[in-house]
């Protein structure tokens, strides 16, 4: 791009001169022709004898910033294009410390080294889908980006993903956090970060606090809330996930997937009874969902065994006690303990439906289960169904 700029200001590449000025000192006369002639060696050293001279000279800094940035615009080496921007950027901004009518000159070509930056950050990323070297590069221009602009935002978030797709993802952390410290506010941003810290198991607490601020920042976004949920549970913090499931499910009692989700909880905290109740609710609305379907079937199957326990512990007592207590009391044991076989038998029986929809839905997919064969095969032996349990026998793994 060329703009026409005063008389004594050059038009080069793009960068707005204005400010340099028209000067009587040689040495920024020769830095000015050498520059248009593109020797930008001799134009550093024309430049940095004006400097010796009066190092408090204004436009010998932006005449400075102007050939590095120059340099760094023609050098196809990553690394020394990001030394030439950075000792650019240190130059514009002494000019502009120096003169503030510079100020807005200044501001414009440091916008025009941000830009170039990231935008070859930006072409770097991309050949690096067929060349994965080239994240590295994408690195280093996100990197000098952040130093011309340090309160950008997307500069920190594009080099978080540079370093994902260069299988740096611990380093990714950093970047990802500033951006949000800055101003960044996507979920994507929240979710991918909440992500890696959760990989790392001291870490964990993090990602809740990450999700947290997320979901009051957020407050309809589906996919922070699930990842929430989930963070809680790896955080080991069941008891606010439970407390934050019962919440959505006050809100939305209708949404299988908090439902389920709930009911594994209860499932995997022993509360077979109240799993039962969430599981029910999310197979009436989704039936289609087999997970739930089977996590079903199981809650009725550990509630059996549970009674089983019992069962056994109730006949172990009536044998160590049978001859020292009365008839009455025999009576009254044993039909206590023939309660509970039935109400065994009834569990295992109301397993059954749940599983066999479960393994119906995993064969359609493509995914048979032997651990849902044996829990049918379980659910149906348990249940007087001898017969039926042993169509799947093979499948559990029990056959011949």
């Amino acid at each position: 791009m060329k703009r026409t700029l005063s008389l004594c200001a050059l038009v080069f590449a793009g960068f707005a001169l204005a400010g340099a000025g028209c000067s009587g000192d040689p040495n920024l006369e020769g830095a000015k022709l050498d520059l248009r002639n593109r020797d930008y060696p001799r134009a550093l050293t024309n430049v940095d004898a004006a400097l010796a001279k009066n190092p408090n000279n204004a436009a010998a800094h932006q005449m400075r910033g102007e050939i590095l940035s120059a340099q760094a615009s023609a050098s196809t080496d990553p690394a020394g294009a990001s030394r030439l921007t950075r000792d650019a950027v240190t130059a514009y901004r002494r000019a502009g410390e120096l003169d503030a009518k510079l100020a807005g000159d200044v501001n414009r070509n440091l916008t025009i080294l941000y830009a170039q930056s990231y935008e070859k950050g930006v072409q770097a990323y991309n050949r690096g889908r067929e060349t994965p070297a080239e994240f590295a590069t994408a690195i280093s221009y996100f990197e000098t980006a952040s130093a011309i602009q340090p309160d950008s935002a997307d500069a920190y978030v594009s080099k978080a993903y540079a370093l994902i797709s260069a299988s740096r993802q611990a380093e990714a952390i950093e970047p990802f956090q500033t951006a949000i410290q800055k101003g960044e506010n996507t979920p994507e941003t929240y979710l991918y970060l909440a992500q890696l810290l959760s990989a790392d198991s001291t870490r964990r607490g993090e990602a809740v606090t990450v999700l947290e601020s997320a979901g009051r920042s957020l407050p309809d976004n589906t996919d922070i809330q699930t990842q929430l949920l989930a963070a809680y549970v790896a955080a080991g913090q069941t008891d606010r996930a439970m407390q934050s499931y019962q919440t959505r499910i006050q809100a939305e009692p209708n949404n299988a997937v908090y439902r389920y989700n709930y009911g594994s909880l209860l499932l995997a905290a022993d509360r077979f009874e109240d799993a039962v109740q969430q599981l029910q609710e999310a197979v009436r609305i989704d039936p289609e969902n087999g997970n739930a379907q089977y996590n079903l079937g199981a809650a009725y199957i550990n509630q059996a065994v549970v009674a089983n326990t019992e069962i056994q512990a109730k006949e172990d007592a009536l044998r160590t006690q049978r001859a020292s207590i009365s008839a009455a009391q025999r009576t009254e044991r044993e039909a206590e303990i023939k309660a509970l076989v039935d109400r065994r038998t009834g569990l295992f029986r109301s397993a059954t439906p749940a599983l066999t929809r479960a393994r119906e839905i995993q064969m359609a997919a493509g995914t048979q289960s032997q651990e849902t064969c044996r829990a049918l095969f379980q659910a149906l032996a348990n249940s007087g169904q001898a017969q039926q349990a042993q169509q799947y026998s093979d499948c559990a793994g029990y056959g011949n």
